[in-house]
């Protein structure tokens, strides 16, 4: 694929809320109109997280493990897809509103990340439809072979009464771009039918309906797993200005990370381990913005495990608070998949809403992502 993509500033990474990636000021008289197509290089971005030569940038990145925090790169990784999706459609910045749909699978290979090496991020664009388009990010630290990637989904609105905006063409200019198209276009059909299938609200089929009655036998014949409400940790802050992006809302990347941060120490908790290895985090839905002063509570629980592949799944529900009138939001549903070399124990749900996360946990991993975990467990 070729690439003339511009350079992003390191600042990018150490203050979100006054990043500038390009510098915008035209000669007079020089048009600002954005043009009907944009090729895929057009809308490319690339920067270095320069970790071998910054001591301060490698301390904020820093985990308690001495590698890199997981939850820091994923919110660079929607940074860097809402500045391709800017660029894409208005450079400038006056007449759109670019607002996150969606986060398609994050996966990583080799989840081995140190902090001793540079990391190279790359966001560029798979696909644009008539007002929404995909964004594929890429992190990669070339001495461990450690991959991140991720897909981003955008809607284009109108900055004056966020109608629908139709956005420029993506004009393909390899077999590589065009791949990618088609591949973003089966990805799209892939996410409605998983949304279907892993809503909680789904009902159970008859074979699901005999796994969840065994269950119950088993809790009454004194089985020793353990209930999922056990396994529950709870986070609850106040939004601050300084995590706000430029439509003054959250930024996305930071609930993110705070997801990730809590499904971590969950996911620690239950498997008696100080550390566990990231493998993917689940397609999720931006279902309503978080605004400044309002609560973020976050709920983690796990919700499946299969003690054979080491592998547990963690679900966290993001709700907002509005301390003014009590009301409550649901913001996100977060899926995160981890892997722990030692002994798991198995659950048991101790009651219907448990017994329905429980299979919404068991579809994610029985269903084609079996088959993509093993491959990143063996990379």
């Amino acid at each position: 694929m070729a690439c003339h993509a511009r350079r992003v500033p390191r600042l990018l990474c150490l203050q979100r809320a006054s990043i500038t990636f390009y510098d915008f000021n035209l000669p007079e008289g020089k048009s600002r109109e954005v043009p009907e197509s944009r090729t895929v290089a057009d809308s490319t971005v690339e920067t270095i997280l320069p970790f071998s030569t910054d001591e301060r940038l490698r301390a904020e990145y820093l985990s308690f493990r001495n590698q890199i925090r997981i939850g820091k790169l994923l919110e660079n990784m929607d940074l860097a897809a809402g500045q391709v999706a800017y660029l894409h459609a208005d450079p400038y910045r006056e007449n759109t509103v670019m607002v996150t749909a969606a986060c398609d699978r994050i996966t990583l290979q080799n989840e081995i990340i140190h902090t001793d090496y540079d990391i190279k991020v790359r966001g560029f664009p798979t696909y644009v439809g008539r007002s929404s388009m995909e964004i594929r990010v890429e992190l990669t630290q070339e001495q461990t072979g450690a991959k991140l990637t991720g897909y981003f989904l955008f809607a284009s609105r109108n900055a004056k009464d966020f109608s629908s905006k139709v956005l420029p063409a993506l004009t393909l200019s390899s077999p590589e771009e065009e791949k990618l198209f088609k591949h973003a276009k089966e990805r799209k059909e892939h996410m409605k039918r998983d949304r279907q299938n892993f809503d909680i609200m789904k009902l159970p089929t008859p074979e699901e309906r005999i796994v969840i009655h065994e269950l119950f036998l088993a809790r009454k014949n004194g089985a020793k797993e353990r209930p999922l409400k056990e396994t529950r940790f709870d986070s609850t802050i106040y939004m601050h200005p300084r995590e706000q992006n430029i439509h003054g809302h959250i930024f996305g990347g930071y609930l993110m990370r705070k997801a990730f941060e809590i499904a971590f120490l969950t996911a620690c908790t239950f498997s008696h381990a100080s550390s566990v290895d990231f493998l993917l985090m689940d397609e999720i839905q931006f279902l309503a913005p978080v605004k400044i002063g309002q609560i973020l509570n976050c709920s983690a629980i796990v919700t499946y495990t299969s003690p054979k592949l080491g592998l547990l799944q963690v679900s966290v529900e993001a709700h907002v608070v509005n301390p003014l009138d009590r009301s409550v939001t649901k913001t996100n549903t977060f899926q995160f998949t981890f892997h722990h070399n030692g002994e798991l124990e198995e659950l048991n749900p101790g009651s219907y809403e448990e017994s329905m996360k429980y299979l919404v946990g068991r579809r994610i991993m029985n269903t084609a992502h079996s088959s993509e975990l093993l491959g990143i467990m063996k990379e």
